[in-house]
């Protein structure tokens, strides 16, 4: 795929795919004489879906190492860094897509498609491969066939196809981190969470506080509080930390500045408050975790 040279964390554009395309579908499969190239970690510029059919691979995701067996379904968002390789031989079906592709046709479908992203991992029964393939069957035919409208089919079955994930998820709630999660939630409160949530993504580096947030939203601290944790299973204040030590680990891998510049970066008061602050969310300094990963991954 096409790199995008101005990000400082490789990102590869999904446009060399199929030109302008928003929307790309594959059925790969790789066997032990398969040429199959390791990419770096990197992010995409849009949404990531892996069905998993057949074999094993080895993800790296925001610096965390998970082993997944299929059958599995791998959901990843543009901002997550990650990294994959097959460990045996594989069989899965891989969908790319931005999020203008889905948003307009979802908007009154699904209230928070993207919170089904919160589970980047789902292991699935037979039963459940057969319910996801009954959709992937046809994207791939539309994609295929190119009659009139295809769009708007295709992104109705996505639509289909996420909501049909965030079902599953919900019937073992458990995600990659082991957070329960509650798919039956009302519109409203998954409303309120997916603003919340992309304020955050905008945010973090300005604002660190619920208080600020739920001034946004026109709403309590606690009310935010409690319809982010009926939807996550996790306070707001949480969301916002995760956020900011997820984007301090990244910076720290991939950038080459100083535990003081990442800490100015990110609108920390100093760097001693930086040190205390990551250290109290991972258990390491930023220095001991920059020396770790790098060792790690190099």
């Amino acid at each position: 795929m096409e790199v995008l040279n101005t990000a400082d964390i490789p990102v590869y554009s999904l446009k060399d795919c199929t030109a302008g395309s928003e929307f790309v579908i594959k059925h790969l499969k790789y066997t032990v004489d398969s040429e199959y190239s390791v990419e770096p970690p990197h992010r995409h510029d849009g949404f990531s879906i892996g069905l998993m059919l057949k074999g094993s691979s080895t993800l790296f995701l925001d610096f965390e190492k998970f082993v997944v067996n299929a059958p599995a379904v791998l959901l990843i968002t543009p901002e997550q860094v990650h990294k994959h390789e097959l460990i045996t031989d594989s069989e899965f079906i891989s969908l790319y897509f931005t999020s203008d592709f889905l948003l307009a046709e979802s908007e009154g479908m699904i209230s928070c498609w993207e919170c089904v992203f919160n589970n980047n991992l789902i292991h699935l029964s037979p039963s459940h491969v057969q319910e996801l393939l009954s959709y992937t069957d046809i994207m791939m035919r539309e994609v295929k066939e190119n009659k009139p409208r295809k769009s708007i089919i295709i992104r109705n079955i996505l639509s289909a196809f996420i909501t049909a994930c965030g079902r599953i998820s919900a019937e073992d709630a458990i995600d990659i981190k082991g957070n329960g999660k509650d798919w039956n939630n009302d519109t409203s409160q998954l409303n309120i969470f997916r603003q919340f949530k992309l304020l955050v993504d905008r945010n973090y580096k300005e604002l660190a506080q619920v208080s600020d947030y739920a001034d946004m939203l026109h709403v309590t601290p606690g009310h935010l509080n409690d319809m982010v944790k009926t939807v996550t299973g996790n306070n707001a204040k949480h969301i916002i930390d995760t956020k900011r030590v997820t984007e301090a680990k990244r910076l720290l891998y991939w950038r080459q500045h100083s535990v003081k510049e990442i800490a100015f970066q990110l609108n920390f008061d100093d760097d001693a408050y930086f040190n205390r602050y990551f250290k109290r969310h991972t258990g390491i300094t930023p220095a001991s975790f920059q020396r770790t990963i790098r060792e790690k991954y190099n």
